[in-house]
C-alpha cells in the first residue's frame, strides 16, 4: 500500500453488495513530473559569420584602450562589446523540447503531423487517410535512416567521447541541473590562497600588506630605452613572458563549438569564428596583465556548483569503482554493479529497435555492460555467495534475449581473467605477488597455498593457483 497514493471509495454498482474502490497510484509518468524545456540557441550561418566578421574589422580597438587605464575596466568594456556585437549579428532560435521527443522526429514530421491533426479537425475523412498515411510513411523512413547512420557511426570506431553523446542523444538523457553559487568573494579566497605559495617564493623581505605593483602610464616614458646605462639588461626593461597573436588565434581557433559561454558572456563559437579579428586585441590585454602581475576580474570570476558530501563514517566505503562493506561481504558492490549493468540495458534495448546487426550490438554489450560486470571480479567473485552470482548471470541472460546470441557466462569471465591474471603475475618478477606462484621440483604445477579459513580460500591467490595447477593436468 505504500504505493498507492490515496484510496477512493464509491458507491456499489446496481445490485452489488460491494463497494467499489478507486486505487491512484503515487507513481507518476516521467512526462508528467518533467516540465519542457525552452532553448535558445544561435544560428551561425554564412551571413552571420561574414557580418561578425566585418564588425570586428571596422572596429577601432584602439579607442577602448586610450579611453582607461584600468586593466579590470578595459577586459570588461572589451567582452561587453564583443557579447553585444555577438548578440547583433548572430540570430538566435527558441524551441521547445519535451522529455518523449525521439531523436530521428526531424522538423519534417513535425509539419506533417500538424497537417494530419488538421484535417482530424477538418472532419474530411479522405484527407485525413491521406495525411495518416503519408506521416507513417516518412517515420518508417526517418527511423530507418536514423538506424543506418547509428551503425556508421557505430561501426566507425570512434573515440569514447563521441560514443556515449551518441548513446545520450538516442536515449535522451539529461544532465541534472543543480543550482549554481555566484560568490566573487570566494574566487578571491580561492585565489589568494593558491597565490600565497608564488607571493612567498618571490619576495625576499618581509611581506607587504598591500600590493606593490602600479598600472603602466598611458603616454610614453620620457627616458628612450636608448639612453639607459649599460648596467640596464634587456631583460629589466621588458617582461619576462609575452604572448604572441599568433598564439592566441591558435589558441581561439581550437575552442570547442559546443561549450558554454563563461561569465563574461563570450561564446567558444564567436572566438572560434573571430579568431583572426580578435586575436590582436586579447594578446595586448595578456601581456598588460603580463606586466601588472594582475589577472582582470572577468578572467576569475566562476560559477561555484556545491557538491554534497556523505558522513565521515559509513558502512561501505568505494576505492577504485569497488565497495568494500564493513562485514566484508560483497552484496553491497554486487547491487552496485548490477544496477549498473541494468541501466545499460536500456541502451542496448534502444539500439535493437533500429535493427543494428548483432556483431554491433554484441560489441556494445562487451564494451559498455560486460566491463562493468567484470569490475574487480577477481577479488570480490571468490567470495560472492551463491544468491549474488544468480542475479549477475540473470543480467547476463537478459543481453542474450535481447541480442539473440550466447554469451559467456559469469563463471566463464571470472575462469578467463583470473586466468590471465594469474600468468601475467607469475611471469613478471618486478610484482610483489610473483613469489606466491613457485613451481614444484617437477617445473609443471604450482606449489599450493595452505589456507586456513574458507575466506583466504576462495581469495584470489589460492584460487589462482588452484586454477593454474588444472589447466596443467
Amino acid at each position: 500500500m505504500a504505493e498507492i497514493q490515496q484510496p477512493f471509495y464509491n458507491a456499489p454498482l446496481g445490485l452489488s453488495d460491494h463497494c467499489l474502490v478507486h486505487l491512484i497510484p503515487a507513481y507518476r509518468q516521467k512526462l508528467k513530473t518533467s516540465k519542457p524545456v525552452v532553448r535558445t540557441v544561435r544560428k551561425w550561418t554564412v551571413e552571420s559569420r561574414q557580418d561578425l566578421q566585418a564588425c570586428f574589422v571596422c572596429t577601432d580597438w584602439g579607442a577602448f584602450e586610450a579611453a582607461t587605464s584600468d586593466l579590470h575596466e578595459l577586459t570588461d568594456t572589451v567582452t561587453s562589446y564583443i557579447s553585444f556585437c555577438e548578440d547583433l549579428c548572430v540570430q538566435t532560435k527558441t524551441f521547445c523540447t519535451y522529455n518523449n521527443d525521439k531523436p530521428w522526429f526531424t522538423p519534417n514530421l513535425r509539419r506533417l503531423r500538424k497537417v494530419k491533426e488538421e484535417a482530424y479537425r477538418s472532419g474530411d475523412r479522405e484527407l485525413f487517410r491521406q495525411t495518416r498515411n503519408t506521416l507513417n510513411r516518412e517515420v518508417r523512413k526517418a527511423r530507418r535512416c536514423y538506424g543506418e547512420n547509428l551503425k556508421r557511426h557505430l561501426s566507425a570506431n570512434p573515440d569514447p567521447s563521441t560514443v556515449w553523446k551518441g548513446l545520450q542523444s538516442i536515449t535522451g538523457y539529461k544532465k541534472r541541473t543543480t543550482r549554481p553559487v555566484e560568490s566573487p568573494r570566494l574566487a578571491n579566497q580561492l585565489n589568494k590562497f593558491y597565490c600565497r605559495f608564488d607571493r612567498s617564493s618571490h619576495t625576499t623581505g618581509p611581506p607587504a600588506t598591500q600590493s606593490t605593483y602600479s598600472p603602466l602610464p598611458t603616454t610614453a616614458p620620457s627616458t628612450p630605452l636608448s639612453s639607459l646605462s649599460p648596467t640596464h639588461s634587456l631583460a629589466e626593461a621588458a617582461p619576462a613572458l609575452q604572448v604572441r597573436e599568433e598564439e592566441v588565434r591558435q589558441m581561439f581557433r581550437r575552442q570547442k563549438t559546443r561549450k558554454a559561454p563563461g561569465p563574461d558572456g563570450v561564446s567558444p563559437s564567436c572566438l572560434k569564428v573571430c579568431a583572426e579579428q580578435l586575436a590582436p586585441t586579447f594578446a595586448r590585454i595578456f601581456n598588460r596583465s603580463l606586466e601588472l602581475c594582475e589577472v582582470p576580474s572577468c578572467f576569475k570570476s566562476s560559477t561555484i556548483v556545491p557538491v554534497a558530501k556523505k558522513p565521515a563514517i559509513t558502512d561501505t566505503f568505494k576505492f577504485l569503482g569497488t565497495t568494500i562493506s564493513r562485514d566484508l561481504k560483497w552484496t553491497g558492490h554486487i547491487d552496485s554493479v548490477r544496477k549498473k549493468a541494468q541501466q545499460r540495458l536500456y541502451f542496448l534495448r534502444q539500439l535493437k529497435k533500429f535493427n543494428l546487426p548483432r556483431e554491433l550490438l554484441k560489441t556494445f554489450y562487451t564494451a559498455i555492460i560486460q566491463s562493468v560486470l567484470c569490475t574487480s571480479i577477481t577479488v570480490w567473485f571468490g567470495s560472492a555467495s551463491k544468491q549474488d552470482k544468480h542475479r549477475l548471470q540473470r543480467t547476463i541472460r537478459t543481453a542474450e534475449k535481447i541480442i539473440g546470441i550466447n554469451l559467456p557466462s559469469i563463471q566463464d569471465l571470472y575462469l578467463s581473467r583470473t586466468r590471465n591474471r594469474a600468468r601475467n603475475i607469475s611471469t613478471d618478477p618486478s610484482h610483489p605477488g610473483c613469489s606466491l606462484f613457485e613451481l614444484l621440483p617437477s617445473g609443471r604445477r604450482y606449489r599450493a597455498r595452505y589456507a586456513k579459513t574458507s575466506r583466504h580460500r576462495d581469495s584470489f591467490f589460492p584460487q589462482a593457483v588452484a586454477l593454474m595447477n588444472s589447466h596443467h593436468s
